[in-house]
């Protein structure tokens, strides 16, 4: 197993605190910088860059709101293009790693198949759309047992990320997740998730040449992104 952690803050200070706890990968946020609330919360380029430096793989996970009825195709549309196009033109995340989308609530059958479903559809269209039909980047899920198992079943995720949700349908005996959620571990100001994972997961490292000291900055964050509810994260 490898360890990790997920943390909704900048983890480039404490690079020495994980180093120490033996820490492999790091877990952080895509979300729309114009919307969010908590834009801490958003891995930049020189965060990805101090990470990799420092000898740390990377996971990306888009997240801007974690209720049912945000989920919808053209949610998905939008939130695809959004972190696509932030992954290759701010981050330059290397091909042939994953973004995961968080579902980060106990989703029942009738709203994965009539909310989630269409969402992951419209993500993997958006995909398809920016990249020409050759994405560069494989579609991950957040969620409960049953959403991964599903999702991972359907082809609408290549890799499941377990939430420490236990209580969640279906979670309890679910196996075949490439990542799975652990404890909340306070130090303050630093808090984080423990982490494992598994074989492949998708996980990139940034690679530098002589444009190392360049950080990537000119990016909309006004791109439309659909959403029907007040932000929460």
């Amino acid at each position: 197993m490898i360890r990790g952690i997920d943390a909704s803050m900048d983890c480039s200070p404490y690079v020495s605190n994980l180093q120490a706890q033996n820490v492999e990968f790091v877990i952080r946020y895509y979300s729309n910088l114009a919307r969010t609330r908590n834009p801490a919360k958003v891995l930049t380029s020189r965060e990805a860059h101090n990470l990799s430096q420092a000898g740390f793989s990377l996971i990306a996970v888009w997240e801007l709101l974690d209720t049912p009825g945000y989920f919808s195709r053209a949610q998905g549309q939008a939130d695809g293009a959004y972190a696509y196009r932030y992954a290759n033109e701010i981050i330059r995340q290397p091909e042939n790693s994953a973004i995961y989308f968080a579902v980060d609530f106990d989703a029942s059958q009738t709203q994965f198949v009539e909310s989630i479903v269409p969402y992951f559809q419209g993500v993997a269209q958006s995909f398809a759309n920016v990249s020409g039909n050759q994405p560069l980047y494989s579609i991950g899920i957040y969620g409960s047992g049953a959403v991964c198992a599903a999702a991972k079943q359907s082809g609408l995720a290549r890799y499941t990320w377990l939430s420490q949700s236990m209580g969640w349908q279906g979670s309890q005996n679910y196996q075949d997740w490439n990542i799975r959620q652990g404890p909340l571990v306070s130090h303050p100001p630093f808090q984080f998730d423990e982490d494992l994972a598994k074989d492949d997961f998708g996980s990139f490292r940034l690679s530098f040449d002589g444009s190392s000291a360049t950080f990537a900055t000119n990016f909309d964050a006004k791109t439309p992104n659909r959403v029907t509810g007040p932000n929460n994260a």
